[in-house]
């Protein structure tokens, strides 16, 4: 499958002046999945390249990031996150990047 495909989240500033924190909603809506990605993975949800000022210190922002799907099993899709880790969701907050640079 290994298909990229943009994800919705929310981001917050990260450790370090080119990431940031994404945090993406569990499928049951019952909390979210926290991770960190490069700037170059980020992008708002005109999908425009996040800014290095964006978002603010302090406030969050939503956007969308990059992931590539893993599998689908009963309507829900795991992605692998830019931090490499596995998450599951659901598919309504999946987006087709369409010839979008990642990581730029």
């Amino acid at each position: 499958m290994a298909k990229e495909v943009f994800v919705k989240c929310r981001f917050t500033r990260g450790g370090f002046g080119h990431d940031r924190v994404f945090w993406i909603p569990t499928p049951d809506n019952s909390g979210e999945y926290r991770g960190v990605a490069f700037i170059g993975y980020c992008f708002r949800r005109d999908r425009t390249p996040l800014r290095p000022e964006e978002p603010p210190p302090g406030q969050s922002l939503d956007g969308l990031v990059v992931a590539r799907v893993v599998r689908v099993t009963d309507g829900v899709l795991t992605v692998q996150v830019p931090d490499g880790e596995l998450c599951d969701i659901d598919p309504s907050i999946v987006e087709d990047p369409k010839d979008v640079l990642v990581g730029s």
